[in-house]
């Protein structure tokens, strides 16, 4: 009767040490699984951020490109001003000087426009990095 109950007593404690083993190894697979993941988020964050540095380099590149445009845009404009003042030039001339500000003109609107849609790309990828990152965080 003795012997049944220390081996009834041995079964209990071996299984429960069975299943606290097999808790610790749970819980030790959910924290490598959390640890892999949060390395995964860290590097995208990593990359994202390379994406976004990259983008506002781009972003201030065209600024300067359109900058430069009006810069010389004001400067043809100075330059068809005192022409047409001092009557230096013929019709000719001035029809080609404003063809030539519309022309800048022209690439100034379209590099205002390609940096409008750099911006909303980058507004909608930051949008959508967001978004899967909560995703990812849920």
């Amino acid at each position: 009767r003795r012997q049944q109950e220390l081996q009834q007593l041995r079964l209990q404690r071996s299984a429960e040490e069975k299943r606290h083993a097999a808790e610790e190894q749970a819980v030790e697979e959910q924290l490598l699984e959390n640890r892999q993941l949060r390395e995964a988020l860290q590097a995208q964050l990593l990359r994202q951020a390379e994406e976004d540095s990259e983008m506002r380099k781009e972003e201030a590149s065209a600024m300067g490109r359109v900058e430069a445009l009006r810069q010389m845009i004001s400067e043809q404009e100075s330059a068809l001003k005192a022409a047409a003042t001092q009557r230096l030039s013929s019709e000719e001339m001035l029809q080609d000087e404003h063809r030539k500000a519309t022309a800048l003109e022209a690439k100034v609107e379209r590099q205002e426009v390609r940096l409008r849609r750099l911006q909303q790309e980058d507004q909608e990828r930051k949008e959508r990095e967001a978004q899967r990152a909560m995703l990812e965080g849920a």
